[in-house]
């Protein structure tokens, strides 16, 4: 009775008949896509059980799973065998369609820095963030970028840093929360410069002279000139 929260883990297929019945401490429940079915009274007067998110996966409840739990909210994807089984057995129920929220800060840099470090914190309103499924991925194309090209992890909140490169650069987000909503977000592009320019000097004459000489510099790239005399 003194489980208070659990989240079951993705080696697991199926809840057993009355595998938590009578778990009085149990508040809140994490259940993997992995399992299909959630046999008869599993959950059986857990009552202070608030919240269990439920995934698509789960096509089998079976009777009286949540008798008992009175104060419990099912967390669901529209149209899941969750929100059925909620209407039918008139249990609060909350659905939640909507990928996470990113938040990136700064959102890109026009003029040219040699690196960036910028603060990304993703949020969700519903059913949570997945925090063990955060990437991130630095990257010179503003488009056409897919989730399987997203492959650096990093921590909710962590400061991402680009450095020793040269070119426009965008961040690539990709976020998941614990129903499978998934969201995709780029920032606007920072301008990084790592490369020296290059100067080609012209002389007006390059034979000995008492005379002024106009000297014209050529540049690759905006430059400002220092000391010259």
């Amino acid at each position: 009775t003194s489980l208070e929260k659990i989240k079951i883990p993705s080696s697991v297929v199926w809840i057993a008949n009355s595998a938590f019945i009578g778990c009085t401490g149990l508040k809140s429940i994490e259940v993997p896509s992995s399992v299909g079915t959630i046999e008869i009274q599993a959950f059986y007067f857990c009552e202070n059980l608030s919240t269990i998110i439920i995934p698509n996966s789960v096509a089998s409840i079976g009777s009286k799973v949540f008798d008992g739990c009175n104060k419990l909210t099912i967390i669901c994807k529209s149209g899941t065998k969750a929100e059925t089984y909620a209407i039918n057995n008139s249990i609060n129920y909350t659905i939640d369609d909507v990928g996470p929220k990113v938040e990136i800060t700064e959102n890109g840099k026009t003029s040219a820095v040699k690196k960036e470090a910028v603060t990304v914190t993703v949020t969700d309103e519903g059913a949570g963030v997945d925090e063990e499924n955060l990437k991130y991925l630095w990257s010179t194309k503003s488009e056409n970028v897919t989730k399987d090209q997203i492959t650096n992890t990093f921590e909710n909140g962590q400061t991402l840093e680009i450095k020793d490169v040269t070119g426009t650069y965008y961040l690539w987000i990709y976020a998941i929360d614990k129903l499978g909503n998934e969201t995709i977000e780029r920032s606007n592009g920072f301008k990084i410069d790592n490369i020296a320019p290059t100067a080609t000097v012209n002389y007006s004459t390059t034979e000995p002279t008492n005379q002024n000489v106009t000297v014209t510099i050529k540049v690759n790239e905006e430059i400002g000139i220092k000391g010259a005399t």
